[in-house]
């Protein structure tokens, strides 16, 4: 999927999502480095809202406190 607007206006780029884990396999402090704009921010946000809940499933609660992760989030257009 491609958002919509970003797709209208052909943007693409790189948002690095950076972020810590609790012990709870919660992120937390999420911030990215750069921002596209078009709703590639809020769709690379959702991205990582899956990301967490399929890391919950998959390691059923059962998480180290971890920091500073990074995944980038491409937006690109063929």
């Amino acid at each position: 999927m491609y958002p919509q607007k970003a797709l209208e206006a052909r943007i693409t780029g790189t948002i690095t999502l950076i972020f810590d884990i609790d012990s709870a396999c919660n992120f937390i402090n999420i911030s990215q480095d750069t921002t596209l704009g078009y709703g590639c921010d809020e769709f690379a946000l959702k991205t990582l809202q899956h990301v967490e809940e399929q890391r919950k499933i998959e390691n059923k609660l059962k998480c180290k406190k971890s920091y500073n992760h990074k995944i980038p989030v491409k937006f690109r257009l063929e």
